[in-house]
């Protein structure tokens, strides 16, 4: 938990102020009703911390997978080839 607002309204705000970083979802929430709500407030990945295969390769896999479609995705909105951002 956060102290002021939670993930879900933070990714939300974000999203509502156009901002597109991709974001990670950790929490002990995983529900599949929490998973969902978590994709709908506009989190491109959602990982409860309890899941066995959770580690810090994990992690670090699923965000150089972020930083690549995100690379990708300027790409092609722009037109423009972006080297090493």
């Amino acid at each position: 938990m956060l102290p002021s607002k939670d993930g879900l309204e933070i990714i939300h705000s974000l999203r509502e102020n156009n901002i597109r970083t991709p974001t990670i979802m950790l929490s002990t929430k995983g529900e599949t009703k929490d998973k969902v709500s978590g994709f709908k407030s506009g989190a491109d990945d959602y990982l409860p911390i309890l899941a066995p295969r959770l580690t810090e390769k994990t992690i670090k896999r699923d965000i150089e997978q972020l930083k690549i479609e995100n690379r990708v995705e300027r790409i092609g909105s722009t037109g423009k080839k972006v080297i090493g951002k």
